[in-house]
């Protein structure tokens, strides 16, 4: 088996710089909440942190952000189509690598009932 450790690494690279991206984005357009929203994308940074360190909390604390982020991005209202676009193909591309990783992680095993 193959080490797909990269693809996790990959995640986490590419997961930050969207969110890098995102905050760039709100700082230059402002806007009244431009603080919470640069503080709520800043929140993801440790879930990138911990992708690359292989914990398997942050691994799905970023697949739910990223799946967020590809609903936010089709349902976005006023947000034009290139930027939308460009955050839906950068959330598909964590997912998948994502995906990819996911075998690195250990299978789940619920403790076993004694019938008596």
């Amino acid at each position: 088996m193959t080490d797909r450790g990269w693809a996790l690494r990959w995640a986490a690279v590419l997961g930050a710089v969207e969110a890098a991206a995102l905050i760039t984005v709100v700082v230059w357009n402002g806007g009244r909440a431009a603080g919470l929203v640069v503080t709520m994308l800043a929140m993801k940074f440790p879930f990138c942190v911990g992708v690359a360190r292989r914990w398997a909390a942050a691994w799905f604390g970023l697949l739910l952000w990223e799946l967020a982020g590809m609903l936010a991005a089709v349902t976005a209202p006023g947000t034009p189509l290139v930027l939308r676009l460009a955050e839906l193909t950068v959330a598909a591309v964590v997912v998948g690598l994502l995906a990819l990783g996911a075998s690195l992680f250990p299978d789940v095993r619920l403790p076993q009932h004694d019938e008596r």
